[in-house]
């Protein structure tokens, strides 16, 4: 039998995922973004500093992320190097992005998959003692997740889609007292993760078999977070593949446009193979290959939420009162600027020409995970939801409990194929 579902609900943009299923087991699965949002056309002949601005209302989720990777590309272009505080101010600013986002996903995405909050959904493995223990939570995460973003709009100027990251570092001088309010959220938001934590080890114990279920192919890719402050790095750029690490080249990127009549998804792939990127990639290249999973990716944003709390606190120690960097003449050429985010990695391209933008180009950490099948090779989203058992094909919540666990993004897909093939909206890479 088939099950359609569509649209995929608790996500950000419209996700179609089309399920085969034979005796109650997934045996094939397609993943379709119906969704356009067309940016890199967009851009074509506005000035180059417009792209840092634009760039964000891809997604009003991991805005801070298109401000790092477009700034870092049009400081690519000019081979400007970034003063230590303009890099530390915009790794806090990113880092309240991130919080503001696993706190949310964590509580108001994946939860329910496992829990029922309010009313009786599903069958629950969790007794309901802990089921409104975690209810209450999930009701604290709205006043954390939004006071992650009062932290980003201190030296931000507003959230989502910051003002304070520019080509050739911020616009931020914090004051005394900006400082002190920062400061007192990322406690109050590292105090929260620990009930995070406690939460996500009751969904463990009651869901253990989650371990096994929703493998990627376990191929992991990542750019590196924080990684231009060594001090408080989450995760350098690199690869693993087949279980054996190496260092990312990014000549060996590529991305297909897979003709379909209605899926806007990009197919990125590395040394054409799909790659699996987020926390969970981001875990296993830092500290080592594990399987890839659906508890697995949940259990590492958690923890990775708690990392980033303290990384943020100790960064916010090296800031410098009243003090700030920009540049305002960017130069012709190529430039690439790279970050991994929220959902994962996050790569931009730019070509300038005469000061205008000629050519540029996004992939962003949804078109990873959720590409579809190409050459005959699954997405990593599509080969994870093989082999999953439903309970009850009328409400197959397992599929779902492996969709959020990724965390989508369809905001993400940013190009057009028409019906007969035709590339609308042509990509152009740049590498050197």
């Amino acid at each position: 039998m088939e099950i359609v579902l569509s649209p995929i609900t608790r996500i950000s943009g419209f996700l179609t995922i089309i399920a085969q299923v034979d005796d109650n087991i997934v045996v094939d699965a397609k993943c379709k973004g119906t969704m356009f949002r067309g940016f890199e056309k967009l851009l074509i002949g506005k000035h180059p500093f417009d792209a840092v601005y634009l760039t964000q209302r891809i997604c009003g989720i991991c805005s801070s992320a298109h401000s790092i990777a477009s700034s870092r590309a049009l400081e690519d272009c000019s081979s400007l190097i970034l003063d230590y505080n303009s890099r530390i101010i915009r790794n806090i600013i990113h880092g309240f992005d991130i919080l503001q986002n696993h706190i949310r996903q964590f509580y108001l995405f994946s939860i329910p998959d496992f829990v029922n909050i309010e009313t009786e959904n599903f069958k629950s493995k969790v007794p309901r003692d802990l089921e409104i223990k975690i209810g209450d939570n999930y009701i604290k995460s709205l006043y954390y997740s939004t006071l992650a973003h009062q932290g980003l709009s201190i030296l931000g100027g507003k959230a989502p889609h910051n003002h304070a990251i520019v080509f050739g570092g911020v616009t931020t001088k914090l004051n005394q007292y900006e400082y002190s309010k920062a400061v007192e959220i990322a406690d109050e938001l590292l105090s929260f993760c620990q009930y995070m934590l406690e939460d996500y080890y009751i969904i463990e114990k009651y869901y253990t078999e989650y371990f096994n279920i929703g493998n990627s192919g376990s191929n992991y890719l990542s750019f590196g977070l924080f990684d231009d402050t060594p001090e408080f790095n989450i995760c350098s750029s690199g690869v693993l593949i087949n279980r054996k690490y190496s260092e990312l080249n990014l000549n060996d990127l590529k991305e297909y446009e897979v003709v379909d009549d209605i899926s806007f998804i990009k197919a990125p792939r590395y040394l054409n193979l799909p790659m699996e990127v987020g926390p969970l990639s981001r875990n296993c290249i830092k500290n080592g290959w594990v399987k890839s999973s659906t508890l697995g990716r949940i259990k590492s944003r958690v923890y990775e939420a708690k990392s980033i709390a303290e990384n943020i606190k100790n960064m916010l120690k090296e800031v410098a009162i009243n003090k700030n960097s920009t540049s305002k003449d960017v130069l012709d050429g190529t430039g690439i600027g790279t970050t991994d985010t929220i959902r994962g990695a996050l790569y931009h391209s730019v070509e300038i020409q005469n000061k205008k933008i000629n050519q540029y180009n996004i992939i962003t950490p949804s078109a990873f995970n959720l590409s579809p099948t190409y050459n005959g090779i699954k997405g990593p989203l599509e080969r994870a939801l093989i082999g999953t058992y439903i309970e009850d094909t009328s409400n197959p919540i397992e599929i779902i409990r492996t969709v959020h666990s990724f965390d989508p993004c369809v905001s993400c897909a940013t190009h057009l194929v028409s019906k007969d093939g035709v590339l609308l909206n042509e990509n152009h890479f740049v590498h050197r």
